[in-house]
């Protein structure tokens, strides 16, 4: 038995098709196997190519989005973990928690529920973190921007220079120093960012 790739009219692989080993292939069965990198495989008579069209870029542009999507809501989690300080946590769930129970009692220090030294303490807590994580927020906004930029003006030939780049994003980590101009700086420059921006 032997493997051949079935192709349309135009070329486009269809589907896999086991023959006998004696049966004779019709011109239209391949016996080149298909490379697994490709996304819309495109035979052109000689070899496969990748024959992305833009109906199916789109897809894979939604998909890059999709996978960008996901990141940011880790890194929010991320700045979560800084704003209640511990960024060490490793459960979402628990972090969600903390973070709630944090803003809750921000609120309430706020309308004046406390002693007045706690409701203090509260508010200058709350603002100090809030001090901390917003150099955070407005980096990662940068970032998320940069790359939503380059997955609009990507081309095929693009799509795994933009897969890079959005797992460079999900990999950005604050640093054990704490947030500070270099590493902010650092992350701009990977990133392509440029300054006031």
């Amino acid at each position: 038995m032997k493997i051949y790739r079935k192709i349309d009219e135009n070329g486009y692989f269809v589907e896999d098709v086991v023959l006998p080993d004696d049966a004779e292939p019709t011109p239209d069965l391949i016996d080149v196997p298909v490379p697994p990198q490709l996304r819309n495989p495109r035979w052109n008579g000689e070899a496969w190519e990748d024959d992305i069209t833009e109906e199916v870029f789109e897809q894979i542009r939604s998909g890059l989005y999709a996978s960008l999507q996901r990141v940011f809501s880790e890194s929010e989690w991320k700045v979560k973990k800084l704003a209640i300080g511990k960024p060490w946590m490793t459960d979402p769930q628990a972090v969600n928690a903390l973070y709630e129970t944090y803003e809750s009692l921000y609120s309430s220090a706020l309308k004046g529920l406390f002693d007045e030294a706690t409701n203090a303490a509260i508010i200058a807590a709350h603002e100090a973190a809030e001090t901390a994580v917003a150099p955070v927020v407005l980096l990662m906004n940068d970032v998320r921007r940069a790359i939503e930029a380059r997955i609009e003006a990507a081309t095929p030939d693009d799509y795994e220079e933009v897969q890079g780049l959005i797992a460079a994003a999900e990999a950005v980590t604050i640093p054990p120093e704490g947030v500070t101009d270099e590493w902010i700086a650092s992350v701009r420059e990977q990133f392509g960012i440029e300054e006031g921006v």
